[in-house]
């Protein structure tokens, strides 16, 4: 079924083990945001991200993380295409979700699907709530409240419905002061919630490793499992879980 969407289930997967495994990695969306400074680490990330089956997503225009993060998505399908004919049967989807408001024109691509909202907060809803995972790289005030929302309001709501809350990866040093903020209102441990769900890479080359992790965390959670199974993913993902770091000083 060429040119088929991750949220179109083929009920032959049952017979094509391979075939589910690229659904479900497909499935996983990580959204990620960042500002001008951040366009290079991420297009690392968005092509390393599809490179590994995962879909990415994020603001849509032609400027900064957004950009970044669906070329190197692109490239990385450009490239999966070469090694595989069959892998528009089912591929990452490189989601650019778009406010014709801002300034800059929509990024646009051979593999970039353009999806416009009508207004901020719809494009910032479906960047966070249809994803599985949000990457926050270097940026300015946008950035900053798209952090904001994230931890105040997605974490909380994730655990006063007892759901687990989305995995959320903060790459660098650039928003330690923010997170200090949020720390003094929160403890950290509130703050990334009972499960750990905020992590901090030190670089775009940590990023896809970690989500890998977290993917076959999810994966392992949906099936039959030993508790040794998932506490040696636990033990991976530990390092680099917010309340695992030092509170700033």
């Amino acid at each position: 079924m060429p040119g088929a969407k991750p949220d179109q289930p083929d009920f032959f997967f049952e017979k094509d083990p391979a075939l589910r495994e690229r659904y479900e990695r497909a499935s996983y969306c990580v959204s990620v945001l960042g500002g001008d400074s951040a366009a290079k680490d991420a297009d690392t990330i968005g092509y390393d991200l599809v490179s590994n089956g995962f879909s990415v997503a994020t603001g849509g225009h032609d400027k900064g993380a957004m950009k970044g993060a669906l070329e190197g998505g692109s490239r990385a399908l450009q490239d999966l295409r070469k090694d595989n004919k069959d892998i528009d049967s089912v591929r990452p989807r490189v989601r650019g979700i778009s406010w014709d408001f801002l300034e800059a024109p929509p990024v646009s691509g051979e593999f970039i699907s353009r999806e416009p909202t009508g207004d901020l907060y719809e494009r910032l809803g479906k960047l966070l709530e249809e994803s599985r995972a949000v990457v926050v790289l270097s940026g300015g005030l946008g950035t900053a409240v798209e952090l904001l929302v994230e931890t105040h309001f997605g974490q909380n709501i994730s655990q006063k419905m007892k759901v687990e809350p989305r995995p959320f990866i903060i790459v660098g040093q650039s928003h330690q002061e923010l997170l200090y903020v949020l720390g003094k209102q929160y403890s950290l441990s509130e703050l990334s919630g009972n499960s750990g769900s905020i992590y901090m890479v030190d670089d775009a080359e940590a990023v896809a490793p970690l989500v890998e992790t977290l993917f076959q965390k999810a994966s392992l959670s949906e099936q039959d499992h030993t508790e040794k199974e998932l506490k040696a993913l636990d033990d991976k993902l530990e390092p680099n879980r917010l309340r695992s770091k030092r509170e700033p000083e």
